[in-house]
């Protein structure tokens, strides 16, 4: 048989094992104080209790506080799955980007830690 017919579905094979890989694999858990301004765009965890629910339009944003500060996390409708109340701890992995020059996180999946 010849090596190359065997390269295309090897490639395929490779492909769909790091799609796969991508969506399983969670980022560490990262303390609020430890964001910084070259992880943007990263994908990032943090846990943090509630503190503060703003209903805007199709985002809800959740000020989150640990025990080394606070950050703004956005909600976008899509991720409004589970509605979070104020003094519960979630568990957040999304994106970092900055808004209004603060860090914040745009949420991808949430999870109720209580």
């Amino acid at each position: 048989m010849n090596p190359k017919t065997l390269l295309l579905p090897a490639s395929f094979t490779s492909i769909f094992i790091l799609l796969i890989l991508s969506l399983t694999i969670e980022p560490n858990l990262t303390k609020i104080n430890q964001l910084k301004q070259n992880q943007l765009d990263s994908l990032i965890k943090i846990q943090g209790q509630i503190i503060k629910i703003q209903e805007k339009n199709k985002i809800t944003i959740l000020t989150l506080k640990d025990s080394t500060g606070t950050i703004e996390a956005v909600l976008f409708d899509k991720t409004k799955l589970n509605k979070p109340a104020a003094n519960q701890t979630i568990e957040a992995i999304g994106k970092l980007s900055k808004y209004n020059n603060q860090l914040q996180i745009n949420i991808d999946k949430i999870k109720n830690v209580d």
